[in-house]
């Protein structure tokens, strides 16, 4: 199941000013402990009302800087998140950060 911006920051408490503004960088950290312990984008988790279902333009634009996202259209990479996210077969798929560790939940 996927989540609003306004959901997500909702969910973990953020407070204002500039909410949205504060849950991407949270977003962008995680993304960057993803890539970096080989986990699927839980990222790919938050979406934007306005955009039929797929993240802001700041996650493709993070995965690009990652150099995650091959040739490939926005939607297509967002459901190969989507995929992988909820893959049984993906070995970290309920991951938590915790610290600078992270570790499967069951």
């Amino acid at each position: 199941k996927t989540v609003t911006y306004l959901e997500a920051a909702d969910a973990i408490d953020i407070q204002p000013p500039q909410r949205i503004h504060q849950l991407t960088e949270v977003l962008e950290a995680l993304m960057e402990h993803d890539h970096k312990h080989h986990h699927p984008l839980r990222a790919a988790l938050v979406v934007s009302r306005g955009r039929s279902g797929l993240p802001a333009e700041g996650f493709f634009l993070k995965a690009q800087s990652l150099n995650l996202m091959p040739a490939v259209t926005a939607e297509e990479f967002h459901q190969t998140c989507l995929e992988r996210l909820f893959d049984e077969e993906t070995p970290a798929r309920n991951i938590q950060m915790d610290g600078e560790n992270s570790h499967r939940t069951s």
